[in-house]
């Protein structure tokens, strides 16, 4: 898990994936939504990740993103860039854009 795999063009590859299904589904609902939801666990589609993958967010973009959530369960529908400016204290819409 986290290596690199290195190939050439043309190369042909071949991946096993191995995973263990969970005992119970994580699922939460977002935003306050009333999405009927089990428990039942069902693998419906795996995500191979290509390219580089950050770490964990950071606190400003924890801000950010508590900031969209909160908008979105108080008015129904996401801050403008500039709302976030000021609501994070940036001083451009591009340092918004940077975090998104």
């Amino acid at each position: 898990m986290g290596d690199t795999l290195k190939v050439q063009k043309g190369e042909e590859v071949t991946l096993t994936v191995r995973f263990k299904s969970p005992e119970v589904n994580n699922y939460q609902t977002l935003f306050g939504t009333d999405t009927d939801t089990t428990n039942e666990v069902v693998v419906d589609h795996i995500d191979l990740i290509s390219g580089e993958v950050t770490g964990k967010i950071s606190a400003k973009q924890r801000e950010i993103l508590e900031y969209i959530k909160s908008e979105i369960l108080s008015r129904g529908y996401p801050p403008a860039v500039r709302e976030i400016c000021e609501a994070v204290n940036l001083k451009s819409t591009s340092s918004v854009h940077s975090h998104l």
